[in-house]
């Protein structure tokens, strides 16, 4: 999401098996700023922040 909330891209969306997972993020159409990446982990919502400087 862009500081306005807007959903800019989808990373990832599925299942995951209970574990440790990484995701790759391709931020090459993003423009330089501040983003928010944001989730779901079981009940749990999680975010954090994302700058991207090209």
């Amino acid at each position: 999401m862009n500081l306005l909330g807007q959903e800019v891209t989808e990373v990832f969306s599925g299942r995951l098996n209970r574990g440790q997972h990484e995701i790759t993020i391709n931020a090459g159409d993003l423009s330089s700023g501040m983003y928010f990446l944001a989730g779901t982990i079981g009940t749990q919502s999680i975010s954090t922040k994302l700058v991207v400087l090209k």
